[in-house]
């Protein structure tokens, strides 16, 4: 049953030898030690009979890896070259390439834990390039191909509603009204339909501007990352780049074809291509350079990585963590921290923004576990303790574990937003944020946390300001006037 997975195991961890321990731990983590090896040693023998005579798995005593000089050629491998030709003046060439081997996520008929983030991974990458190529052409005034790409977003999740008002916006830009009010129809039919709700103010404001001929409201902007990345933030530059394989080598397939409606990637759209030059100006802070945060859970209070770990990787350096709400059990909570340092001293605030990233979390192996999203409250508060993220735990520094009411952070929350499903939450903070400006002393972050859940159930992941995805970090983002 597992053969499917160890060949996938070994190509895609093809680069270096795997541990024998740690690939049967992947592959049969409920079997003692002694079980696990001995289904390794059976499963390795079949794999060898079912591929074609050749050496293609490297067996050691303790190692096992993929024989790096066999003749094959594996679909990931060149859908990761393609998705790294940054050079290209031209990224449509990659998105072209990429768009041919990506048909639906990787493996979906395997539930591994080892393979999700790897299948994450490729669903992430593969929807940069797309966003790639949409600001490419919309820069370039080519509406139709920044439609086609826009269009091919939609299909990883048809109830991203900024997805629609981007669609929306670049069907005006191309003189198409009313593809424009079509597509706000498509919107608002979808949302009906799957989640029994009506569009949000921002779409429905959008769409009767459209309907009155009257100029476009502002779009609610993502990091403007095209003009300036924020320190530390990946680039396709970052990613590995495979070698390209010679014509007639086997070929190995694992991006198996899936249905046109797939997993929710729930990536904001580059709106800000659109916004009118007469906007507030906006600052952006993002990425580890410019950002702290951490994971503090009740499950262990004291420690600052998971007990389990073998690597011991703080919480802090976290990619992404669970946002838990099981009553009565204290939630989870991530606190984080700007540093405003850079920002304009003479700039007049108007608003700011805290935008944080959240994915339905589903387990359907674990006895009791969530097999569907419920709905919960999010809220964001200000933090009045000092702390340190490389220090920090459910108990300290706070004055009680897990932090007082009143004394440790504001009771009031700065904003609450209602999540079902996943999805960009964006949170008004502007109170706090000119509270540290006028005192930087006093800017001592923002705590998250899941106050409330109709099932009195919720489960999200969040991903931090070390996800290896630059565009799934949170940021914040302030806008302001010049004095």
């Amino acid at each position: 049953p597992k053969l499917a997975s160890l060949l996938a195991c070994l190509l895609l961890h093809r680069d270096q030898p795997i541990l024998r321990h740690q690939i049967s731990g992947w592959l049969w983590p409920g079997e003692t030690v002694s079980e696990a090896r001995a289904n390794l040693r059976r499963h390795l023998h079949l794999l060898r009979q079912s591929l074609p005579p050749g050496e293609w798995a490297l067996a050691e005593r303790d190692t096992i890896q993929w024989n790096p000089a066999a003749d094959y050629w594996l679909d990931v491998a060149e859908f990761t070259r393609n998705a790294a030709r940054n050079t290209d003046p031209n990224p449509n060439r990659a998105y072209e390439a990429c768009l041919e081997l990506y048909q639906g996520d990787l493996l979906p008929e395997l539930y591994d834990d080892w393979l999700i983030p790897e299948r994450e991974n490729l669903r992430r990458l593969f929807a940069q390039i797309l966003e790639a190529a949409i600001a490419f052409h919309a820069g370039e005034r080519d509406y139709p191909s920044a439609i086609r790409a826009a269009q091919h977003l939609l299909v990883f999740d048809p109830l991203h509603e900024e997805t629609h008002r981007m669609l929306m916006r670049l069907y005006i830009l191309s003189g198409d009204r009313q593809a424009a009010l079509q597509q706000f129809e498509k919107c608002q039919e979808l949302l009906r339909r799957e989640l029994n709700v009506e569009p949000m103010p921002a779409t429905r404001e959008l769409h009767r501007a459209i309907l009155e001929g009257r100029p476009l409201p502002d779009a609610t902007m993502m990091p403007a990352w095209s003009v300036a990345p924020p320190a530390g933030a990946a680039t396709l530059a970052d990613l590995p780049i495979a070698a390209s394989p010679a014509p007639g080598r086997r070929r190995l397939l694992l991006l198996a074809l899936a249905a046109a409606a797939m997993v929710v990637l729930a990536l904001a759209a580059l709106t800000w291509i659109f916004l009118p030059s007469s906007s507030p100006e906006s600052f952006v802070i993002a990425g580890p350079a410019n950002v702290k945060d951490t994971w503090i859970t009740e499950q262990y209070p004291n420690d600052l990585y998971w007990p389990e770990d073998p690597d011991r990787t703080p919480y802090e350096k976290y990619s992404r963590v669970h946002l838990q709400f099981y009553k009565p059990r204290p939630p989870d909570r991530v606190v984080i921290q700007f540093d405003l340092g850079q920002f304009p001293a003479t700039a007049q605030v108007t608003q700011a923004a805290f935008q944080i990233h959240l994915e339905t979390w589903i387990e359907l192996e674990v006895a009791g576990a969530l097999t569907q999203s419920y709905p919960a409250q999010v809220s964001v508060f200000q933090i009045l303790t000092p702390w340190r993220a490389e220090m920090t735990t459910f108990s300290q520094p706070w004055t009680q574990p897990g932090l007082q009411p009143g004394v440790d952070f504001n009771a009031d929350p700065l904003d609450t937003q209602v999540i079902t499903a996943t999805a960009w939450l964006k949170f008004d903070v502007t109170e706090a944020v000119l509270d540290w400006l006028r005192d930087p002393q006093t800017n001592h972050g923002l705590m998250i946390e899941i106050t409330s859940a109709p099932e009195d159930i919720a489960h999200y992941w969040v991903d931090l300001t070390d996800q290896g995805a630059a565009i799934l970090r949170p940021y914040l983002q302030i806008s302001y006037r010049k004095r």
